[in-house]
């Protein structure tokens, strides 16, 4: 895992822009420094992102939203499975 990104606020004309930490322009342009800083703070609580547990281990990993509940080993797992041991309707021919 990587840390948490590093964002800065810099003026850019009549306008404000959230630049990363490699020099790349990361939001709109916005003519308040306010409303820039306010992006910048949603762009580091999205990068830092949630601790949860697993919904098949109950392993603590770092999630990248409410979409992911199912730490990287266990996904891996999960793909390697055939249909049917995901899904019981494909071995009995189909849904009824």
């Amino acid at each position: 895992m990587t840390g948490t990104p590093t964002y800065e606020v810099r003026r850019v004309g009549q306008s404000f822009a959230v630049f990363n930490g490699n020099g790349l322009r990361v939001s709109g342009f916005y003519h308040s420094e306010d409303r820039a800083t306010t992006r910048l703070e949603k762009l580091v609580e999205n990068a830092a992102g949630d601790v949860r547990p697993c919904i098949t281990c109950r392993a603590k990993f770092k999630s990248q939203g409410a979409h992911n509940r199912m730490c990287d080993p266990c996904r891996k797992r999960s793909m390697d499975l055939p249909p049917e041991a995901l899904f019981p309707s494909f071995a009995q021919g189909g849904a009824r």
